[in-house]
C-alpha cells in the first residue's frame, strides 16, 4: 500500500511541475500606452474625448478600447494579448461645450479616415511587458516608442 501512496503522489507532482510550467495557457499580454500626435490644424479643448480601438485579427485574441487625454494626448494604458491589431481614434467634443457641433464637424474628415471600416494602422502587440506607441494621424502611422 505504501508504494501506490508513494506512486500517487509523485504524480500529483508530477503534474503540478507540468502545468507550472505551461501556466494557464492564455496568450501572453503587453501593457501598451503611449501618444498620440493629431495633424497640424485639428486642435482640442479639455472637454473633448478621443477614443482608440484595439480590433483583434486572430478571433480568438481580445481587444480593447482606451482613452487618450485631450490636454496632452497621452493614451491611457491598455492591457492586451499579443498579436496583430487593427486601430482606431475617433475625436468628439463634448455635447454640452460652446460650439460643439461646429468642433464635431471639424473632426469628421478625421474620424473618417481613422473608423473601423476604413483605418489603415495597425500594430503587433509583441510580448513584452509594457510598450509605448506613438500614433501620428497626420502621416497615418503608428511607431513603436512614444
Amino acid at each position: 500500500m505504501p508504494t501506490a501512496s508513494l506512486r500517487r503522489v509523485g504524480f500529483l507532482f508530477t503534474a503540478l511541475v507540468l502545468f507550472a510550467a505551461i501556466g494557464c495557457g492564455g496568450p501572453a499580454t503587453s501593457k501598451v500606452s503611449g501618444k498620440i500626435v493629431l495633424p497640424p490644424n485639428t486642435k482640442l479643448i479639455e472637454t473633448d474625448s478621443v477614443a482608440v480601438n484595439f480590433m483583434p485579427e486572430d478571433a480568438k485574441n481580445k481587444g480593447g478600447s482606451t482613452t487618450a487625454s485631450p490636454t496632452d494626448l497621452t493614451i491611457r494604458p491598455i492591457e492586451l494579448p499579443t498579436g496583430k491589431f487593427k486601430v482606431t481614434v475617433q475625436l468628439q467634443a463634448y455635447p454640452g461645450s460652446k460650439d460643439h457641433e461646429k468642433r464635431n464637424a471639424t473632426f469628421d474628415t478625421l474620424n473618417k479616415g481613422f473608423d473601423a471600416r476604413t483605418s489603415k494602422l495597425t500594430y503587433d502587440v509583441t510580448a513584452e511587458p509594457e510598450q509605448a506607441i506613438t500614433i501620428d494621424l497626420g502621416k497615418g502611422t503608428i511607431t513603436k516608442g512614444g
